[in-house]
């Protein structure tokens, strides 16, 4: 039987928008979700213009708007100082 440890009695809420955070992973979680406010979008589309703030995001927009030429293997993000780093 699986035990509860401390970590997944963790509640955060975002100081933007209240959105609740839980469990285990609430802290990433909510890290992941400041990108939505602070507008980050660092995975680029290599076929257009669009830009996901998360790789699955992008992996569900290129799946879907490029179908042809989907190759989701080779999804870069794109860091700040203009270097790509594959994910």
């Amino acid at each position: 039987m699986h035990s509860m440890g401390q970590d997944e009695f963790i509640s955060i809420h975002c100081h933007f928008c209240n959105k609740a955070f839980h469990g285990r992973y609430a802290k990433y979680n909510l890290k992941r979700h400041f990108m939505i406010h602070r507008g980050e979008k660092p995975f680029m589309c290599p076929y257009c213009s669009h830009r996901a703030n998360q790789k699955g995001n992008l992996k569900y927009h290129i799946l879907s708007a490029h179908p042809g030429q989907a190759d989701i293997k080779h999804i870069e993000r794109t860091q700040s100082d203009n270097k790509t780093t594959k994910i």
